[in-house]
């Protein structure tokens, strides 16, 4: 069965390509491939689970998911504060 052609979407009222972004969400999953090997830790970017599958099986054809988890983004600071800077030192005498 041939896929269905693609479609292109206006974004134009649909707000801003950062808020499309931010939509999507990244999920993690475990999976046994058809040859029985067992590969972890792969990560997908998908609106939601059920396209995240989708782009898996689109690469591993024929794959079974053993674990599928929603991936939640850390959020890094600028810079150093006081109490990073210390941590850091003392991290570094410990290791003397």
């Amino acid at each position: 069965m041939a896929a269905p052609p693609h479609r292109a979407v206006s974004l134009k009222n649909q707000g801003s390509q950062a808020d499309l972004i931010l939509r999507m969400n990244k999920y993690g999953f475990k999976i046994r491939t058809r040859g029985g090997s067992v590969v972890e830790n792969l990560q997908v970017q998908a609106r939601d689970r059920a396209e995240a599958e989708q782009k898996i099986k689109q690469i591993y054809h024929h794959c079974e998911i053993l674990e599928c988890h929603e991936v939640t983004p850390t959020l890094r600071k600028e810079g150093l504060d006081l109490e990073d800077v210390v941590a850091l030192i003392n991290k570094q005498e410990g290791k003397s």
